[in-house]
């Protein structure tokens, strides 16, 4: 249970953070394994990071090729539509496999299964406060405040 803490003066700066933090997350991981599987929310705290992974030129490297998204409740249809991902590579089904990355609110934290919380190698979470909360899981969890 490893927590980082990434302060932003604002929200520009705090989604070019979790941008850039998830960005490297899917080219390590397709660099070691040829893969990048994510976990979305569909939390409407997120629209804006959605957003900024549509149209950021910066963006352009992240290897949506490669990535297998599921989500953490409905589908995210705007990363679905626009991402250029593969239609097979979006899955409806619930999360069985070990995780590269999950992205998602504080808010979403309580919809997290066991299985997700402790197969997963980084959270990406995006905080409305500085102070954490506590939860089981394995790997990284990044709060981005």
């Amino acid at each position: 249970m490893t927590k980082r803490i990434v302060q932003s003066e604002c929200i520009d700066s705090q989604l070019d953070a979790m941008t850039q933090a998830l960005l490297q997350q899917a080219i390590q991981s397709v660099t070691t394994h040829g893969v990048f599987n994510l976990v979305l929310s569909d939390s409407d705290a997120l629209g804006h990071l959605y957003a900024r992974l549509m149209y950021d030129p910066d963006l352009r490297a992240m290897p949506w090729n490669a990535t297998h998204l599921w989500f953490l409740r409905g589908v995210e249809e705007s990363i679905v539509c626009h991402s250029g991902i593969p239609e097979e590579n979006v899955h409806s089904n619930t999360v069985d496999t070990p995780m590269d990355c999950c992205l998602i609110s504080c808010s979403d934290i309580g919809a997290i299964s066991e299985e997700l919380s402790q197969h997963c190698t980084a959270f990406l979470v995006l905080a409305d406060t500085n102070k954490s909360i506590d939860w089981d899981h394995s790997g990284v969890a990044h709060w981005f405040c």
